[in-house]
């Protein structure tokens, strides 16, 4: 599970470097029109992951997040949280009045919304040598 927990955590590092680069170009952060972005990237790079979406309901999808297959652990730009605090979240801090948290199983149908100039830098990203600090 450490390994894991290491690899959201440097996907995180990275979303926050690249956060001004999304605004500037797509004019949207990670909670607006990001999410779709980082969690495709983030599936690619952290092996025993898959999308999920956190919505109102199950026609809906609100945002995109990334659960950590087998274990009670979700991820978007904000870090790594269980089910419990991902829905408290979404309620308190996005305003959204979310009631599922699902498998994205139709996430192919949403791949316009994958900003793929950003995706590319995600995984470039984190694809450089870790820093020693880190």
């Amino acid at each position: 599970m450490s390994a894991i927990l290491s690899q959201l955590k440097r996907c995180q590092r990275v979303a926050d470097i690249l956060l001004e680069r999304l605004i500037e170009q797509h004019d949207c952060g990670w909670f607006d029109g990001g999410c779709y972005t980082l969690a495709s990237a983030v599936v690619e790079l952290v092996p025993d992951t898959e999308i999920f979406h956190i919505s109102r309901s199950h026609n809906n999808r609100d945002h995109a997040v990334v659960k950590a297959c087998g274990l009670d652990l979700y991820f978007d730009a904000d870090g790594i949280v269980n089910e419990a605090d991902m829905f408290t979240k979404m309620r308190t801090v996005e305003l959204t009045p979310c009631n599922v948290l699902a498998p994205f199983n139709d996430f192919d149908k949403y791949q316009e919304r994958v900003f793929q100039d950003i995706k590319s830098a995600i995984i470039e990203a984190f694809q450089l040598p870790v820093p020693k600090d880190e």
